[in-house]
């Protein structure tokens, strides 16, 4: 019988072919017997790599075989002619282990055969014969890996779940603050009026956090030495850290430096390196009030939690060849440095080449910015562009056939641009120059209205002396690509970088396939928390020295007037040159973080940035909901645009970012989440990598002549952060090498080194913004990870750090994954495999990991999870009970799920759940089931289920009045004083003065005043409704004059002022916190609890989208009942399954029935949860149906149900949309002062509106009675008066036109009526009302 293809083959084997025979193992064998004799060769590249024991090891066991060794360094690309010479260590190493050596692994984007690459033709061929008889489907079968999961928690351990912001962070205060501070353009000042005086900026450090002066003495005789983050919460701080400057600075004929000097205050991230929390055990961070569990990674600003959320922004310094709005293409450079950003592109515009740049009046020809640059030859331009024809052994057929008429279409607009050179009759650099001068903008100075009057005039006068040919050269060096250096006359590195644009330009035009996508990854970065902090840090820097030089030419001034004004030599020498680093304007960096951080509004001048929306209010409402904003990035797409681009799933999202965490609306897509391994990278020097890589052969750009790189045979260009370093003769070789010395840790760990083969380009990258992902080397068909190193890390003994560095993982970023061949598993290793994903979990975020079983849903219900996973109620923090937050919801019997993840594992879910298992029918139920609602048991809910609590801080502040006078607050009013009567001023006073509470004699005041203490504040545990007084508050009715002893003042001195609640719902009274300000201000914190029990209305969800509210709650005895007396908790309709198609649900309502029998938590990992059918012999074991379902007998008539019902526990969790917060109905209730209607929102007891779909239903009904009766009499009925001779409005049955009451007519109209004519006559329109007799 003919085996069909797709079916059963031999474990480990290759599928067979139609054939019925394996081709690829004869050419296997005939490959090898070719390649036995070729002589093994030692790379001629750099210097000898550092190896390991097991590598030296290997290499004696090697020396036996010399067939396996000599196919390997084959594959290392020697030739036949080379002499015979002993092969290397790793070689030798790579050999014995049955593989390829590292730096010849074979890649499927290195298939392709270069001309100029000797060693391309051997590789392909000797790595797959070495390679057939090794690897999964070579023969020898890989061994799986069991629980390789157990890298993830040693991952968390490792580096936490926000280690992209701590790291960031962390960069910025060790390295980030120091290069601004030291910039050449920021650390200097000089004074306009002294021209000895100088100040230099030397060193900045952070200090430890800390209030100011008067604040810090107030701690200290609290007893409380340290400024910790619970103490900011309590009382409304910023947890800052002071930033303390080293100065050198002249005074008068001495030079003297100074350190401590401060300058600001920084606001410090939690877990930093700068924050008091970092590198705490467990019991010190509870004995600080913390919560051992909370990530860190945000900032405490005037007591609220701000969390600076990521931002995606295109690459910078790369090339991004696109289509501009005039659908031409153009190659854009987007240039950053710390002095200024720049953006320049090469433009192909009606057959020409041009260059764009917003320092020029217009587009100039690219052709006459080369002569410019000092290029006057027209052939070596014609050379320095190139033709971007197909390369030499990339060529398909096709590309062969159309070479010739890409090279010609390519020369055409070379030869066009040349020609504007003689029109313009720009032939030498100085005419170039002199051309290009004359169409340069007017230049604006970064320090703007900083800059000094004399500082002005200066540049203006010197402008003016210099001619057009130095402004352009000035030009060149300053704006055009800025962040490639140049000086004098050489533009060497501009030059080239033009011509590559250039050459981009002219190879997308001939094949658009060559486009780059913006929303490919690998053409994008992250902005966070460091990086941003840094560019508002250094535009405030820069306001302050220019504040600084202010104070000091103004100090100078009067130090030099007084001098010269003196009389007698005794007193100028005893005048004191003025100390220039007293009263320093530390205002402007301390407020301007603090005011970026707390609106959220990033603006920076002198880049012309404005966002919004970049700081926000760290969410609270769960542990999940917070752990899900600490790894959300933000897209600058505008969110009002309909496209779909930037929306899409793109697949270079795999692994570094999560496919489900994206919310619904207009932000779908543009708001993103990380996955649960992904690393966003900081910046790292250049210098290592740039030496290693000339170590290793490249050779310099400016050494070679424009032939030589463009040619095909010549190798591959060079790119060290998109600057253009040289060539490599050997481009596999060179990936290889770079790989191998990261690996050995030679060179950073997130280095990363890729070949992009249409660009004929490798680019290696160090720079910050990167999304990175670990994975597992795989050398010779076999993984390097070792089930002995699981065990070892499953023991402590090993950590993910250990891995890391014996080159058993490495960290990869986006763009190096195209040259990289992964497998999702062990039995998907072929012999080209290069790297192991270590667990398909790993492409899931944080909160698509509470989602059991995601990969049998519906993709979208998966998305709305992670929604309402944020929205869900339980506890948020070991320490919330002590939290002062504005709103807080818990849950009160938080359960942690039968039914879990891996995920939920290294997040500690279980010990801050949020949701309980429900006990769940699935039936229809007396139709209040339908459209996803749910019918709960009364039972369950009395016994706990659903129920939260609810608590909400009021906060009360006591002024401080500029005469010393301040509120108070006073004890209630006695029993005594309440029945006297209003015959003393209104409101509470101490007892035995006279007066008593507005309404006193009322028989309210007891009532009012029945939770308020003998401190004047609502004691703990005391129940209040709404109208009652929570603080008796009195303010002094003297505000101005000055007052000798305001504790001296008299009760009559005060007014009432007292605090009332507000809610209709009673609360009680939680917790009350006594505190002071910042400003030294007294606060009064009243924490007030309301319990809830669900009711009809309330959202509740499972973790699988499908969300519902309460229907109907009924008794448990009318619920159906099982043979032990056990009935449901929730009833849902089983029309929720078919159309969403949540087969993850069933899935883990049968998992969690089998952890109620086996008394062990069930796994429902994605891609790796219990299976179905070992679930459903787990429920046979127990006495149960395997399919879930049991009988149950009816509630009302005590007979069985007709059909076996699927019923078992889910975790289900309750949101925090509930209809004691939306309710909302009003009769009477307060109208807006201007149009007399009524106002809005439930907030303000507002009105039900009435819109204009309703107004238009009413219409088609022709209810016109209801209409009046809504629009005008319950709203903003008004009798006016109106003329009718006239038709103007008039009052009080006066017609003001006419001047006469005769024609005088009263009519109902609205009010907002009334107001629109009056204002359109005060712009003399003039409105005129027609009235008929009815």
């Amino acid at each position: 019988m003919q085996q069909p293809l797709g079916g059963p083959r031999r474990p480990g084997g290759p599928p067979k072919p139609e054939g019925g025979e394996n081709p690829k193992l004869e050419d296997g064998g005939s490959s090898r017997a070719a390649l036995g004799g070729v002589a093994a060769k030692r790379p001629f590249f750099g210097p000898k790599i550092p190896q390991k024991d097991e590598d030296a090891k290997a290499a004696a066991a090697a020396a036996s075989s010399p067939p396996a060794a000599a196919a390997a360094a084959a594959a290392d690309g020697g030739d036949a002619q080379t002499p015979k010479k002993a092969p290397p260590p790793s070689a030798a190493a790579a050999a014995a282990r049955g593989g390829l050596p590292p730096f010849a692994a074979k890649k499927p984007g290195a298939r392709v055969a270069f001309c100029g690459d000797p060693s391309s033709s051997s590789s392909s061929s000797s790595s797959s014969s070495s390679s057939s008889s090794s690897g999964c489907r070579g023969g020898a079968r890989v061994q799986r890996l069991q629980e390789k999961w157990r890298l993830l928690p040693s991952f968390i351990a490792c580096r936490g779940l926000v280690s992209q912001h701590l790291s960031s962070f962390n960069y910025l205060i060790e390295e980030g603050l120091r290069s601004i501070v030291r910039a050449a353009a920021n650390r200097l000042i000089r004074s306009d009026v002294d021209s000895s005086f100088f100040m230099e900026f030397m060193d900045v450090r952070v200090g430890p956090p800390r209030l100011e002066d008067c604040m810090q003495q107030q701690l200290l005789q609290q007893q409380q030495q340290q400024l910790t983050p619970q103490l900011c919460r309590l009382r409304e701080l910023t947890y800052a850290a002071p930033l303390l400057a080293e100065i050198e600075f002249a005074k008068g004929n001495d030079i003297i430096r100074r350190k401590g000097i401060f300058i600001g205050s920084l606001p410090i991230m939690l877990r930093s390196k700068a924050c008091l929390l970092h590198s705490k055990t467990q019991q010190q961070l509870q004995q600080m009030g913390e919560c051992p569990l909370d990530p860190g990674g945000y900032f405490i600003v005037r007591g609220t939690e701000k969390v600076l959320l990521m931002q995606e922004q295109l690459s910078k310094n790369r090339i991004i060849v696109e289509l501009d709005m005039k659908r031409n293409v153009c190659a854009t450079v987007t240039s950053a440095t710390a002095e200024a950003k720049s953006r320049t592109a090469v433009v192909l515009k009606g057959g020409r080449l041009y260059v764009r740049h917003n320092s020029f009046t217009d587009d100039l020809p690219l052709c006459i910015l080369l002569r410019a640059m000092g290029v006057e030859n027209d052939q070596e331009i014609t050379q320095l562009i190139g033709s971007p024809a197909a390369a030499a052994g990339e060529k398909g057929p096709a590309a062969a056939a159309g070479e010739g008429c890409c090279a010609a279409a390519a020369a055409e607009p070379v030869s066009l641009s040349l020609q504007d050179c003689h029109t313009e009759g720009t032939l030498t650099q100085q005419q170039a120059l002199l051309w290009v001068g004359s169409r340069l903008r007017l230049r604006t100075y970064g320090r703007g209205f900083f800059a000094s009057s004399r500082e002005r005039e200066s540049r203006s006068s010197s402008s003016s002396s210099r001619s057009s040919a130095e402004e352009a050269v000035e030009a060149l060096h300053r704006v055009l690509l800025p962040h490639l250096a140049s000086s004098g006359n050489n533009f060497e590195a501009k030059l080239l970088l033009l011509t590559l644009m250039a050459r981009r330009c002219l190879a997308a035009a001939a094949a658009p396939q060559l486009l780059d996508d913006k929303d490919y990854y690998g053409n994008k970065r992250l902005e966070l928390a460091g990086q941003m902090l840094g560019l508002l840090f250094e535009d405030l820097f820069k306001r302050f020295c220019a504040q600084t030089k202010k104070q000091i030419d103004f100090a100078l001034t009067r130090f030099h007037q007084t001098r010269s004004s003196s009389s007698s030599s005794r007193s100028r020498e005893a005048l004191a040159y003025p100390d220039c680093t007293r009263n320093l304007p530390t205002d402007i960096i301390t407020r301007g973080l603090q005011t970026a951080l707390s609106t959220g509004n990033w603006s920076i001048k002198r880049f012309r940035m404005e966002r919004s929306g970049v700081a926000q209010i760290l969410s609270r409402l769960s542990y999940i909901a917070t752990l899900g904003m600490m790894t959300r990035l933000n897209s600058q797409f505008e969110k009002g645009r309909k496209v779909s681009g930037p929306r899409a799933l793109q697949p270079s999202q795999w692994g570094v970012l999560c496919p489900c965490d994206t919310p619904e609306g207009e932000s779908c897509g543009l708001v993103k989440n990380l996955a649960l391994l992904t690393h966003v990278t900081t910046d790292a020097p250049e210098g290592p990598a740039q030496r290693a890589l000339f170590a290793l052969g490249v050779e310099e750009a400016p050494s070679l002549g424009p032939q030589e790189l463009h040619a095909a045979a010549a190798g591959h260009l060079v790119f060290l952060n998109g600057a253009l370093l040289g060539l490599h003769r050997r481009p596999q070789q060179l990936l290889a090498a770079v790989r191998l010395l990261r690996r050995r840790g030679l060179l950073g760990p997130f280095l990363s080194v890729h070949r992009n083969a249409a660009h004929r380009a490798i680019y290696v990258a160090t720079d910050g913004g990167r999304l990175s992902r670990p994975l597992i080397l795989v050398e010779g068909g076999q993984p390097l990870l070792q089930q002995q190193q699981l065990q070892q890390l499953q023991r402590g003994e090993l950590a993910f750090g250990d891995l890391l560095s014996r080159s058993v993982l490495e960290w990869v970023d986006v763009n190096e994954e195209n040259d990289l061949l992964i497998a999702l598993d062990e039995d998907s290793i072929c012999p080209e495999t290069t790297h192991l994903e270590i667990d398909p979990l790993a492409i899931l975020g944080v909160v698509a990991g509470l989602i059991p079983y995601p990969n049998h849903n519906q993709s979208p219900r998966n998305t709305y999870q992670c929604a309402m996973g944020k929205q869900a109620l339980g506890a948020i923090a070991f320490n919330q009970f002590n939290r002062c937050d504005t709103l807080l919801y818990l849950l009160v019997y938080p359960q942690q799920p039968l039914c879990k993840s891996r995920t939920l594992d290294l997040i500690n879910f279980s010990q801050l759940p949020a949701g309980q298992n429900a006990s769940v029918a699935v039936m229809s139920y007396s139709g209040y089931d339908i459209e996803d609602a749910i019918v709960l048991n009364r039972g369950s809910v009395d016994r706990g289920f659903g129920r939260c609590f609810a608590i909400r801080k009021h906060t009360v502040d006591f002024k401080q009045y500029y005469n010393g006078a301040s509120d108070r607050a006073f004890p209630p009013p006695s029993p005594s004083e309440g029945s006297r009567g209003g015959g003393g001023p209104s409101g509470g006073g101490p007892p035995g003065e006279r007066g008593g509470p507005r309404g006193a004699g009322r028989g309210l005041a007891s009532k009012r005043f029945a939770a308020v203490g003998e401190d004047g504040l609502a004691e703990v545990g005391e129940l209040v409704e709404q109208d009652m007084v929570l603080v008796n508050r009195f303010s002094p009715t003297n505000t101005k004059a000055a007052v000798a002893d305001p504790l001296r003042l008299q009760r009559s001195d005060y007014s009432p002022a007292p605090v009332k609640y507000k809610t209709p719902v009673a609360a009680y009274v939680d917790r009350v916190l006594l505190t002071e300000s910042a400003e030294g201000c007294r606060l009064a914190k009243l924490m007030l609890r309301q319990t809830r029990l669900p009711e009809l209305g309330d959202k509740f969800s499972s973790r699988h989208g499908q969300k519902g509210v309460v229907g109907l709650i009924v008794p448990p005895e009318d619920l159906p009942f099982a043979e032990d007396g056990w009935t449901p908790d929730l009833v849902m309709n089983p029309h929720g399954f078919p159309s969403r198609m949540t087969v993850g649900k069933l899935l883990e309502l049968l998992a969690g029935k089998t952890a109620l029998l086996t008394g062990q938590l069930q796994y429902g990992t994605a891609f790796g949860g219990t299976p179905a059918a070992e679930l459903a012999r787990a429920l046979l074991a127990g006495g149960l149906h395997y399919s879930g379902k049991q009988y149950l007998t009816c509630g009302f008539t005590g007979g069985p149900l007709q059909a076996y019902v699927f019923c078992g526990p889910i975790y289900y969790q309750k949101l925090k949309h509930m209809v004691q917060d939306k309710i909302h109905a009003r009769g009477r209730g307060p109208r807006q002062l201007l149009t007399r209607q009524p106002t809005e929102g439930r907030a303000k007891d507002g009105g039900l509106r009435l819109g204009e779909m309703e107004r238009d239903c009413l219409v088609a009904y022709g209810a016109s009675a209801l209409l009046i009766e809504r629009l005008v009499l319950s709203s903003d009925a008004f009798e006016a008066t109106v003329c009718t001779r006239c038709g103007l409005i008039g009052s009080n049955g006066w017609c003001n036109m006419c001047k006469s009451s005769a024609n005088a007519a009263t009519v109902q109209i609205p009010y907002a009526c009334k107001l629109l004519f009056q204002e359109l006559m005060s712009m003399n329109v003039c409105p005129r009302i027609s009235l008929k007799e009815v």
